[in-house]
């Protein structure tokens, strides 16, 4: 079974002793959000369990932090299911919805959304709360790498809705950005509270560590999500990709994703021992050097803390084909809980 599939990962593994704090937190704002009004979307969010991913990634945040951070990432995977391909007219609503999320954060802090329903305002109330303690050149750097995940994901639900399967190389370029690593990164500067220097960020090696780390997270997630995803028939997945583009047998496809995970964490690990001359490039001071290092090792628990949490995260675990993508319709003001797909012109 793919999602079993285990790497060797050359970090150690950590768990906030604050997991389930966040949870019962995390819990109560999505009620209050509107993000899980029904007993069935909040059965199928407690089997993600995503309270144990943000514990692991994020395992030295205080309480506080840890709770906004899950809710974070809530928001983040409510929207990513909210993609039905047998439901007409859904994938406008997708791009409407990701419009309006991707200028929230260039908008005034505290503007109300144009475009609204629960997911964007949920976002936009979580957004005036990490504004309200990040600076403006973090806030800038976080909204572009936001934007690009929206935009791709988009690209990507226009494609699984046309039953597109790319080439391999197009898959790989599309992948880096709907996988929405890059925001994900920067979101442990708000979680810990420093920044990344500007002159790291901007550096070749540094950029090629984001992406030689992303592409580790993200092949990794097509080998879990690879049953999940065939039993709803998603083209978009390195293992269906290989399997169907490069005529590889399934047992081929799953063994080549893993074996080009294993070249993209090498490659990650080869990049990081350059770091120190980097460092010295770029004359660095002893803050800037240890804020860079905070980054990398937030990195680092992005590779790690993700490999431990999807190996038993009830998210991939397969649903009966003809079952919709998202219990909750989050995309539609007036939504009626339970029933995706009911909407009104009134706000709820």
């Amino acid at each position: 079974m793919p999602q079993k599939v285990r790497f060797e990962i050359p970090f150690a593994p950590h768990v906030s002793p604050f997991r389930d704090w966040a949870r019962e937190r995390n819990v109560e704002w999505l009620a209050a959000s509107g993000l899980t009004a029904s007993e069935e979307g909040r059965e199928r969010y407690r089997l993600w369990n995503l309270a144990d991913a943000a514990a692991r990634i994020y395992h030295a945040a205080d309480p506080d932090a840890l709770a906004e951070t899950l809710n974070f990432f809530s928001i983040g995977f409510l929207f990513d299911d909210q993609f039905d391909p047998d439901m007409p007219g859904r994938l406008p609503r997708v791009a409407r919805t990701a419009a309006e999320m991707a200028v929230v954060p260039f908008r005034p802090v505290g503007a109300s959304v144009e475009f609204v329903c629960p997911v964007t305002e949920a976002w936009a109330a979580l957004w005036q709360r990490i504004a309200a303690r990040t600076p403006a050149t973090w806030q800038e750097r976080f909204a572009a790498h936001f934007a690009q995940w929206l935009t791709a994901h988009v690209w990507e639900v226009r494609l699984t809705a046309e039953g597109y399967i790319p080439e391999l190389d197009g898959y790989i370029r599309l992948r880096r950005q709907s996988v929405g690593l890059d925001h994900s990164y920067d979101i442990a500067e708000w979680t810990y509270g420093f920044e990344m220097p500007a002159a790291a960020a901007a550096h070749p090696l540094f950029r090629e560590l984001r992406v030689a780390a992303t592409d580790t997270i993200a092949f990794m997630n097509d080998i879990h999500s690879y049953e999940r995803e065939t039993s709803r028939h998603e083209a978009h997945n390195l293992v269906i990709v290989l399997h169907q583009r490069c005529g590889l047998s399934r047992e081929e496809a799953v063994a080549r994703a893993a074996e080009m995970t294993r070249e993209a964490l090498a490659r990650f690990m080869t990049l990081e021992s350059n770091v120190p001359e980097a460092y010295e490039e770029l004359r660095l001071d002893d803050v800037q050097r240890d804020s860079a290092d905070r980054f990398l090792d937030g990195v680092k628990d992005w590779i790690r803390g993700n490999h431990d949490w999807a190996i038993n995260s009830g998210r991939y675990k397969t649903f009966a084909p003809d079952s919709s993508a998202y219990t909750e319709d989050i995309l539609s003001p007036g939504f009626q809980a339970g029933v995706p797909g009911m909407e009104s012109t009134s706000r709820a």
